[in-house]
């Protein structure tokens, strides 16, 4: 969504939002990289994987944040958003379906 109505304003808005991104990913492929190099217990069957959507949400955070005197280790904190991907374990396939609508004419 944007906000913006002068055209000049609207591209400064497009691409306050493409650096964003940028500066996500990056930094979350940087973490992803470190949670590859974690050591993990050979018992485990899960692989596990970074959440890019929390992840971006932490970057936008640290991004716009006001303190900015104070260090904070960004790749710690999306770290902390990963989660195990288990589809090489699964016995049946995901049922894939769009979330239909609620209709109200019950009432």
């Amino acid at each position: 969504m944007l906000r913006s109505k002068p055209p000049e304003f609207l591209k400064q808005e497009i691409y306050s939002r493409l650096i964003l991104y940028n500066f996500g990913i990056f930094i979350a492929n940087e973490a992803a990289e470190e949670n590859r190099k974690k050591k993990r217990d050979g018992s485990n069957k899960y692989l596990y994987e970074l959440d890019f959507s929390s992840a971006l949400k932490t970057a936008r955070k640290f991004f716009m944040r006001r303190d900015s005197g104070r260090h904070i280790d960004i790749i710690r904190l999306m770290m902390k958003y990963v989660h195990a991907v288990k589809d090489r374990f699964r016995q049946f396939q995901r049922p894939l379906r769009g979330i239909s609508a609620i209709h109200f004419g019950y009432r």
